[in-house]
């Protein structure tokens, strides 16, 4: 998926950033030119890094964070071969990183806290329910819960053991300083994507990016220092990590039809392709406004050519409100109102119980049966108690569709001004 794309520039900045943090040249070069060499690294590095921030931002500065960590330890902790003078600019620029820094950072969390939804979406209590549903949200851990211990080695192989492994390379003696700064580069950004990976399993790529520069600085430093038992160790564990992920691959793909995972996809992907463009064939349906579950969303906007309520993307909150509002409402003129404040003149529901009870837990927080027997998405899957403004489409007008657990609905023509909400009960 696109976190793919996302990774690659951060790949690029952190191999890029090794290899002129290494003063890696022509063996026969001076000492100006190595420099001149290393400066292009970094300026390669530094493009690649910032064509990250145009693709995620949120993802690039997990390991600009982690680098600049890294800098920062540097500072405190210097080259003894360096004079005074560098050390106390080193130790000036740092403190003013690290001041200028904390304020906003400081700030910005305060907002996230104490600041609600006007500064931070997902402290709405239905965005926050929500999010919770969301695969690529779960622990890293908990993903795997009930699956095989080997799940993670198709993910990351050996490198977790050769990350281990960099740690007792940062105290030899004969390992050069310019050596353990490559390997502070990569550790700490490493340690950092841990940390957000084991909380969120979307981090995963990530990880194993900065786990693949750890490795790639202990080669270095194995070879600076003239281990070749080691080097030899690393290159067997990352060659038999590829082959372990390799045969995992394998076996997930000879098994992939009857995979859940790959049923879901299947599902959500192709099959609504279809569905969508059968729902196009629909007389007034494109160009049309439908309220559809967030899922459905992307497929109907692309091939059915209509608008919908419920993209699934933060920034549309309102959006996704007003779909559950509409599917969880237990009063039928505030539905229309919705309906007709908004436009929207066809409904789209998946009719599979989990997903009509979950209409209910969003608005609610809560799976209580009464609760989601009221709802106006139960009743619109069962059929019962259906709105006389909804009119629904016929089963075998729509066969892919049904066959997918699907109703669709027109909305009436609207002859008068929608009813006024009922009196609450005494």
């Amino acid at each position: 998926d696109h976190h793919g794309l996302v990774d690659i520039p951060s790949l690029w900045m952190t191999l890029l950033l090794l290899i002129g943090s290494c003063g890696f040249a022509r063996a026969d070069a001076t000492d100006s030119r190595r420099t001149e060499d290393a400066r292009r690294w970094f300026i390669a590095a530094g493009i690649a890094g910032g064509m990250g921030f145009w693709l995620q931002a949120s993802i690039q500065l997990i390991l600009v964070a982690g680098t600049l960590g890294a800098l920062f330890l540097q500072s405190i902790f210097p080259d003894p071969a360096d004079d005074d003078m560098p050390r106390l600019w080193r130790a000036w620029a740092g403190a003013g990183r690290l001041a200028a820094g904390l304020l906003p950072a400081i700030a910005t969390a305060a907002l996230v806290v104490f600041g609600g939804e006007r500064f931070f979406l997902l402290s709405a209590p239905l965005l926050r329910r929500i999010h919770a549903q969301i695969g690529e949200f779960a622990p890293l851990l908990g993903f795997f819960k009930g699956t095989e211990a080997t799940s993670l080695l198709y993910l990351f192989g050996l490198l977790p053991f050769v990350a281990l492994g960099a740690f007792p390379l940062l105290r030899f003696r004969n390992v050069p300083v310019s050596a353990k700064n490559n390997l502070g580069l990569a550790l700490v950004p490493a340690l950092l994507a841990a940390i957000l990976c084991l909380r969120h399993m979307r981090y995963a790529g990530l990880l194993g990016i900065a786990l693949l520069s750890v490795a790639v600085a202990a080669l270095l430093a194995l070879d600076g220092a003239g281990f070749r038992r080691g080097k030899a160790a690393v290159l067997a564990a990352l060659a038999i990590g590829c082959g372990i992920g390799l045969a995992m691959e394998f076996r997930l793909a000879r098994n992939a039809w009857n995979h859940p995972l790959s049923q879901s996809l299947l599902r959500g992907q192709i099959i609504w392709r279809d569905i969508a463009r059968e729902l196009a064939e629909l007389p007034g349906f494109p160009g049309s406004r439908v309220v559809c579950g967030f899922d459905e969303a992307p497929a109907l906007q692309f091939y059915a050519g209509v608008a919908t309520t419920g993209g699934f993307y933060w920034e549309n909150a309102a959006g996704l409100r007003a779909a559950t509002d509409f599917f969880s409402s237990l009063d039928d003129a505030a539905a229309r109102r919705l309906l007709q404040d908004r436009g929207i003149s066809w409904v789209v529901l998946d009719g599979r119980p989990q997903n009509v009870a979950s209409w209910h837990f969003n608005r609610h927080g809560d799976v209580a049966d009464a609760g989601v027997r009221a709802s106006l998405a139960f009743r619109l899957a069962t059929r019962t108690g259906v709105p006389p403004w909804l009119e629904q489409i016929p089963p075998s007008r729509i066969p892919l569709a049904t066959q997918a657990a699907f109703l669709v609905y027109r909305v009436k023509p609207l002859l008068g001004p929608a009813p006024p909400p009922a009196e609450p009960t005494p």
